[in-house]
């Protein structure tokens, strides 16, 4: 929401001259400025100072891969649709872990796409560097997450060692390009049952998922804690959701994705997952209530589940029910 804005005040100086010709013509001596802190326009030097402004627009960037990605536009719907102006972007690779974001910076590498939703729409930048991303916009609020696949081998230590101390070394260089931003650890979820890989451990069961998501949680409240970071409770509402008897464990369900099923671990449009991640960020962020906005995404959701989703997200950053009548 911040804007840099350069100001140059040559007829300030020139009315300082005459000023200070008005207070020493007459022989006496002339006395020295104070101290200035650059409010005026100058410097204490008299050089050109830097302000900066509130311009109205909450500039959110997402570092991460495919988990804080699809639901960005539907995040950009409900600000816009409360009324305030926002900018959404993603620094996105598929699969990208925390400890690759610090290597490719080290290393200078632009491997990744960077989208960016505002008034405009939703346009990318291809080849893009995590450098180049950080100081494109004078952000607001900066996110990273991890790619949590260690969770499922239930081994709360792995999980932990994936993330530290890369995250640490992330939010420094966060920090170096972007000093004034509020960071924040983006929560994910755990998979859905079923899921399975080529590995050992088979399809997912409501015990491996129950233990995915208490690992998630845990780490996620831990390097939140530890890093001063604010906690986007996503993977939280997740887990509320699959237990309300309208959803059920189907927020992975896609359009695009395996004849509507998707895919067992991405959010998916149809079963609401996307829907709910922005519903959770919204909340955070703004301190708003979701419940009630009437943003539509441009997918096929039921007016139903969109306010059940409203609630769940509501009830889960702030703690409390929901004390508003949803609209219809």
């Amino acid at each position: 929401m911040k804007k840099t804005v350069h100001v140059i005040l040559s007829a300030a100086l020139a009315f300082a001259f005459l000023l200070l010709c008005a207070c020493g013509g007459n022989g006496g001596e002339t006395q020295a400025p104070a101290s200035g802190t650059g409010d005026e326009g100058i410097a204490a030097d008299g050089s050109e100072a830097v302000i900066r402004e509130d311009d109205g627009v909450r500039r959110i960037l997402m570092i991460g891969n495919s988990f804080c990605f699809y639901y960005a536009e539907d995040l950009y719907g409900l600000l816009s649709t409360a009324g305030e102006e926002a900018v959404v972007a993603n620094v996105y690779y598929s699969g990208c872990p925390l400890q690759r974001h610090v290597l490719w910076y080290e290393n200078g590498e632009a491997n990744y796409e960077y989208y960016v939703t505002d008034r405009d729409g939703r346009w990318k930048k291809m080849n893009a560097s995590l450098a180049y991303c950080l100081d494109a916009q004078d952000w607001d609020v900066i996110s990273i997450q991890q790619h949590f696949y260690p969770a499922l081998t239930m081994d709360q230590d792995a999980t932990m060692n994936s993330c530290r101390p890369a995250a640490d070394e992330l939010v420094a260089i966060i920090r170096e390009h972007c000093p004034e931003a509020e960071l924040c650890w983006h929560e994910t979820w755990a998979y859905q049952t079923g899921y399975s890989r080529d590995d050992t451990l088979g399809p997912v069961t409501e015990e491996i998922q129950t233990t995915q998501y208490q690992t998630i949680r845990d780490v996620s409240r831990e390097v939140a804690k530890a890093l001063d970071l604010k906690l986007i409770p996503c993977g939280d509402a997740w887990q509320a959701a699959r237990s309300d008897p309208s959803i059920g464990d189907t927020l992975c369900c896609d359009s695009t994705r395996n004849d509507g099923l998707g895919d067992d671990y991405h959010d998916g449009n149809i079963g609401g997952g996307q829907y709910l991640n922005a519903c959770v960020w919204f909340e955070t962020l703004t301190g708003k209530s979701v419940v009630g906005n009437l943003f539509y995404p441009a997918y096929s959701l039921t007016r139903d589940k969109m306010n059940t989703l409203q609630r769940i997200a509501h009830e889960t950053v702030t703690g409390e029910k929901a004390r508003t009548g949803v609209q219809n």
